[in-house]
């Protein structure tokens, strides 16, 4: 139950940082003001998405390996 938890948070972070980048591009395009803060939020949380990810992979990994 914990693993779906963190996939599940993976998820939904992978998903807000795809609107953010989205929305960060359209408005530009559009002319609207833009701050970096939309591109630098987009880029963190898809950089805790990948670690996480990477983490989850590792931890199932050891656990076989134990058993």
């Amino acid at each position: 139950m914990n693993e779906k938890g963190y996939y599940f948070a993976v998820l939904i972070v992978g998903l807000y940082s795809q609107y953010l980048y989205k929305k960060a591009v359209r408005d530009k395009d559009e002319g609207i003001p833009v701050t970096n803060i939309y591109y630098g939020m987009a880029f963190a949380l898809s950089l805790f998405s990948a670690i996480t990810v990477q983490k989850n992979v590792r931890d199932k990994q050891r656990a076989r390996e134990r058993e």
